[in-house]
């Protein structure tokens, strides 16, 4: 028999890992611009001016310096 927990929990999406350009230091959270223009928050250490790597509203680390290309198909 299937462990149905699993089951469950394995319909439900992980959060993406996202990268974005840190623009503010907070106490608590820091502002991450994202390439499209939009802020959100997260939580973790970062250096002003830096790209990060982001999930779920953390900070996983620090992201290369790479240009971001939008390819519409």
């Amino acid at each position: 028999m299937a462990n149905i927990y699993k089951v469950f929990k394995d319909l439900i999406p992980a959060p993406p890992l996202l990268v974005g350009k840190v623009i503010a230091i907070r106490p608590g959270h820091n502002i991450i611009e994202l390439p499209g223009g939009a802020q959100v928050t997260a939580r973790g250490p970062a250096t002003l001016n830096t790209k990060v790597f982001f999930k779920d509203g953390v900070i996983e680390g620090e992201a290369p310096d790479l240009t971001v290309v939008n390819i519409d198909v």
